[in-house]
C-alpha cells in the first residue's frame, strides 16, 4: 500500500511541477521568449530563447538557462565552450554550451555549433508554433509567435 501511495505522490508532484512553468513572449518587444518556474522556496529556473551573435559574428538563436539557486558561472571550466546535443522539436542538434554573465547573473548559454543547426532553429521558430526544447533535464515549450519579425529586426543575418 505504501508503494502505491508513493507512486501517486510522484505522479502528482510531476503533474504539479509541469503546471508551474509559465511563459513570456517578448519577441516583438525585447527579442526573446522564455519559460520559467518559481518554486515554493522562491528560487527560479528559466529557459530563454533569444537572438544574438555567435563568437564568429553570425546571427543565431541561442538558449540561456538560469537557476537562481546556484551560480552557473562559478567554475573556470564553465567559461569554456563545450560540445553538447540538445533536442529541439525531437531533432537532435549539435550545440556549444558555456557560461555567460548577464549583469550579476550567470547563465548557461547554448547555441548551434553548425550552420545547419542554426538554420534548423531559425526555421523552427519562424513557423510561429511553440518550440519544444529539451534542455537541462526539462522539456519546455518556448513561444515563437513574433519571432520572424524580431529576427528580421535584428538584421535577419544581413549581408
Amino acid at each position: 500500500m505504501k508503494k502505491i501511495i508513493c507512486a501517486l505522490c510522484l505522479v502528482s508532484f510531476s503533474a504539479f511541477a509541469e503546471e508551474e512553468w509559465r511563459s513570456i513572449n517578448s519577441w516583438l518587444n525585447d527579442g526573446f521568449a522564455q519559460a520559467y518556474v518559481t518554486h515554493q522556496d522562491e528560487s527560479t529556473k528559466s529557459i530563454q530563447a533569444g537572438i544574438g551573435d555567435s563568437p564568429t559574428g553570425m546571427q543565431i538563436v541561442e538558449f540561456r538557462f538560469y537557476d537562481s539557486a546556484r551560480d552557473n558561472c562559478i567554475t573556470p571550466a564553465s567559461h569554456e565552450l563545450s560540445d553538447v546535443i540538445i533536442q529541439i522539436n525531437g531533432q537532435r542538434v549539435k550545440m556549444k554550451a558555456g557560461c555567460k554573465r548577464l549583469g550579476i547573473m550567470g547563465v548557461l548559454r547554448y547555441f548551434a555549433s553548425t550552420k545547419e543547426g542554426n538554420s534548423y532553429l531559425v526555421n523552427a521558430f519562424k513557423k510561429g508554433e511553440p518550440v519544444l526544447v529539451n534542455i537541462q533535464g526539462y522539456h519546455i515549450k518556448i513561444p515563437a509567435e513574433g519571432f520572424d519579425v524580431a529576427w528580421k529586426a535584428y538584421g535577419g543575418d544581413a549581408i
